[in-house]
């Protein structure tokens, strides 16, 4: 998943991903038995938990990772990135994300288009369905049990021909794969019938991942990631066009801190936390700190996943980057066997 972290990952060719599989899968047949490791499955049909991480997680974000795993639905390293010609390049895994994945993650990661690609793909029948024959056999060779397509900022005129990769993508794969597509933040009836992505034709063969947060970010004046009425309002209108059971809202757990130099700059909650005043922290809408930054507060993620909860969806993602609040990983939701199963 793409966003202001700069990650630097080693590229293999599309060939020689079966090699690191097989390698991978050698090293853990030879492995002594770690069942006393494994985590407490979550119960069939609670909300799913996606957490997004970088390439090569941080030691911060692998500690989190591994320490709750048990609450992890599926977990999703930014591992490919879309290449012309329908190919895509594989970032070497981390042995760590392998190991999380031999206690029991269930592996979906993220196909990225960073060098926005996907118009000439999409508009090409053949390389399209070339792409998806490749992502299945890239995807069985990893172990993995679906992806995650990560294509953003898509034109409007690409709208039926995404929902069409995704139905081409859902056959090549079969109907056991977990397939996710992100979109952005939708708050108007216009942009849900006349934007990239059509979020009705997209959840019938996958589920929909709604970014629901940079309400202020970069691009802006100083304000909250993403406020609770921000987010109410992007869930109650993705739910007009999106079956619950179909859609995941995207939960931030960061902060940005604004400069007059060098823009905006993201920050953890375990940074930021300590500069906040302890009213801020207990907004519904985010902590304020000073003049310049705002972060999420325990009190603002915890509504969310309230609010989640309550609208039955099929789950939440969070992106893990390490320094998220202790506090986050105890919401019943994100518990293994809390909150209420989505409704089908």
């Amino acid at each position: 998943m793409r966003g202001s972290a700069k990650w630097h990952s080693r590229r293999v060719p599309f060939g020689l991903v079966a090699l690191l599989a097989a390698a991978v899968a050698a090293a853990g047949a030879s492995a002594a038995d770690t069942s006393a490791t494994l985590p407490r499955a979550r119960p069939a049909g609670t909300p799913i938990v996606l957490a997004l991480t970088a390439t090569h997680p941080s030691s911060a974000a692998l500690g989190s990772l591994s320490a709750h795993l048990s609450s992890i639905g599926l977990l999703s390293p930014a591992w490919l990135e879309l290449q012309p010609n329908g190919r895509f390049n594989y970032n070497a895994e981390d042995a760590f994300t392998a190991g999380l994945t031999q206690r029991g993650a269930r592996l979906v990661p993220v196909l990225a288009d960073p060098e926005h690609l996907a118009g000439e793909l999409l508009a090409n029948g053949p390389m399209r369905r070339r792409l998806a024959l490749r992502l299945n056999v890239a995807l069985r060779a990893l172990g993995a049990r679906g992806v995650v397509l990560d294509w953003r900022d898509l034109q409007p005129a690409m709208r039926t021909q995404y929902a069409t990769f995704v139905h081409e993508l859902r056959v090549e794969l079969g109907p056991r794969a977990q397939i996710v597509v992100t979109v952005p933040p939708m708050r108007t009836m216009l942009a849900l019938k006349h934007g990239a992505y059509d979020l009705r034709a997209l959840a019938r063969p996958a589920r929909v991942l709604v970014l629901a947060w940079n309400e202020h970010g970069p691009r802006s004046e100083p304000g909250p990631v993403a406020s609770l009425a921000f987010w109410k309002s992007t869930l109650r209108t993705v739910l007009r066009a999106a079956p619950r059971s179909r859609v995941l809202m995207g939960v931030p757990t960061w902060g940005w801190q604004w400069s007059a130099t060098a823009g905006a700059e993201q920050a953890t909650q375990a940074e930021l936390f300590p500069k906040a005043t302890e009213l801020a922290l207990s907004r519904p809408y985010g902590a304020r700190v000073g003049e310049r930054a705002w972060v999420e507060s325990d009190r603002s993620v915890q509504l969310k996943l309230l609010t989640a909860r309550e609208a039955r969806i099929a789950g939440v993602a969070l992106w893990v980057r390490g320094g998220e609040s202790s506090a986050t990983w105890s919401q019943p939701l994100l518990v293994p066997g809390g909150g209420a199963a989505p409704s089908r």
